[in-house]
């Protein structure tokens, strides 16, 4: 009991640094810690008799998983998509800064649950292990109805090249493209890292304007991109966004509003927004 009375708000990133479980995640053999997850929980689970389907005469099986995002934002995303009667939207999620695509992922459980996905993440180590922790859910019956491409940039103004800042600080997490001015530590380093547009990103990924999930991590930065997303007439049915010391709430909420999103929910850091389509025609979602 005391060790988790010391973990405040339970984030899983918490969890796994408390554990010392970094080191697995990372470094571990054939896949770290997402393997020794395939080989542990994932072979455990439920059979419920009669069948679920009365034209099948096949058992109902369901399997035990881990909610990775940070504070709980994929099942409370999933649990409100299911509840929709029509969702016309690709199942698509697109992840900038994605990190190593597992602890504190928005984007990790959608992956596992056949959406599609944009990892975009500028740090090489993180980059590398976004593709290991991924590939053993991509596409996993070779049908081509999943696709998860990745992008190693930044988000920036313009397509070129920028500095930016790794440090060390929560499993590389708060690291952020340079800012004219500021003080680093030494422990601080400073890379040249590929920047695109939103319109670049985009256009490589082919990602349309009516999409499920876009989830926005860039410290700092992160208004600045969604405000790229939003006038450029893209409209997710999501939006996870971290926005802490960027802007106002009350004037980030208002800036929505006049774009059709209402904040949903407010979890640890993120706020999620949902897009207001009833006026929208089926003919307008391709």
């Amino acid at each position: 009991m005391k060790v988790f009375s010391e973990l405040q708000d339970f984030s899983m990133e918490k969890i796994l640094k408390h554990f010392d479980m970094g080191k697995a995640v990372h470094y571990g053999k054939n896949g770290g810690f997402v393997k020794i997850m395939q080989e542990t929980i994932e072979r455990v689970y439920m059979v419920t008799y009669p069948p679920h389907s009365k034209t099948s005469k096949e058992p109902q099986i369901s399997f035990f998983g881990i909610d990775f995002s940070q504070n709980r934002e994929a099942s409370l995303l999933i649990k409100r998509i299911n509840s929709r009667q029509n969702f016309p939207y690709k199942r698509l999620i697109v992840d900038i800064g994605a990190n190593d695509g597992l602890v504190s992922s928005n984007s990790f459980n959608f992956i596992q649950w056949g959406w599609s996905a944009v990892l975009v993440e500028p740090q090489i180590t993180e980059f590398q292990m976004a593709k290991v922790n991924t590939l053993r859910y991509t596409d996993p019956y070779n049908d081509k109805s999943q696709n998860v491409s990745f992008e190693r940039a930044i988000v920036g103004s313009k397509n070129g090249i920028e500095n930016f800042v790794i440090t060390s600080k929560s499993f590389y997490t708060e690291s952020h493209l340079y800012n004219p001015g500021e003080q680093l530590t030494k422990s601080d380093i400073t890379v040249k890292v590929q920047s695109y547009t939103v319109s670049e990103i985009a256009k490589k990924n082919n990602i349309p304007k009516y999409f499920g999930i876009l989830s926005i991590d860039a410290e700092g930065n992160s208004y600045k991109i969604l405000m790229q997303w939003i006038q450029l007439g893209y409209r997710p049915a999501y939006i996870i966004c971290e926005i802490i010391h960027e802007k106002p709430l009350s004037s980030i909420l208002s800036e929505m509003e006049g774009k059709r999103y209402r904040i949903m929910s407010k979890v640890g850091w993120n706020v999620i927004f949902e897009y207001q389509d009833a006026v929208h025609d089926d003919e307008n979602f391709k």
